[in-house]
């Protein structure tokens, strides 16, 4: 019994520690652990978006998507 209480208390502290490296890495960013449970305007912020659309950095598979004949 006790074995299983410290089995699950140290996955909760991995966990922990695998969120807290999320929010690390993303800054300022939502996580990707939060970002689904958070509105659209808070999940893709504006000036992030407009920051992308302006330096015209995209991903070739992204343009290829809009440039696609589908059936």
């Amino acid at each position: 019994m006790h074995k299983r209480i410290l089995a699950f208390q140290i996955g909760v502290v991995a966990f922990c520690l695998i969120a807290i490296s999320e929010l690390v890495v993303n800054f300022p960013f939502p996580s990707p652990l939060v970002g689904p449970l958070l509105p659209p305007k808070l999940r893709w912020p504006a000036d992030q978006v407009a920051a992308c659309v302006e330096s015209q950095n995209y991903d070739p598979g992204f343009l290829q998507f809009f440039y696609r004949d589908p059936e």
